[in-house]
C-alpha cells in the first residue's frame, strides 16, 4: 500500500509501484480515472504543479496498484491482533520513518 498523499516518501513510492506495475503515466491515469498529468504531478516534488491526490485518488492508485486494500482495511485490523513487523511496516508507511527503535 502506498503511504499517506502527504508523507515525505509518497512521491517516491509512486513511482517505484507504478514502474512495477510497468504502467506510463497515461495507463495510470486511465485506470483511475482522473487526468493524464496527476500522475507525475504527483511523482515529481520539482514540478512547478506538483500536486497531492486526494483520499479518493489516492485509495485508487492504491486498487489499481496493489489491489483493493485500502487505509479503510488497515483501519478494520485490530492493532491489539497485528504482529510487531506489521505495527512496524505500518508506522513507516504512513510517517515515512525509515528505521524504528523499541526499547524496553
Amino acid at each position: 500500500m502506498l503511504p499517506e498523499a502527504s508523507a515525505k516518501n509518497f512521491p517516491e513510492a509512486l513511482k517505484a509501484a507504478r514502474e512495477a506495475k510497468g504502467f506510463n503515466y497515461t495507463q495510470l491515469a486511465k485506470l483511475c480515472k482522473i487526468s493524464p498529468v496527476m500522475p507525475s504531478r504527483y511523482e515529481n516534488r520539482e514540478h512547478g504543479n506538483h500536486a497531492e491526490p486526494n483520499q479518493r485518488t489516492w485509495e485508487s492508485l492504491n486498487e489499481v496498484l496493489f489491489g483493493t486494500e485500502t487505509i479503510a482495511d488497515v483501519e478494520d485490523t485490530l492493532l491489539k491482533d497485528a504482529t510487531m513487523d506489521e505495527l512496524i511496516q505500518e508506522l513507516k508507511n504512513r510517517y515515512a520513518v525509515t528505521s524504528i527503535t523499541i526499547t524496553p
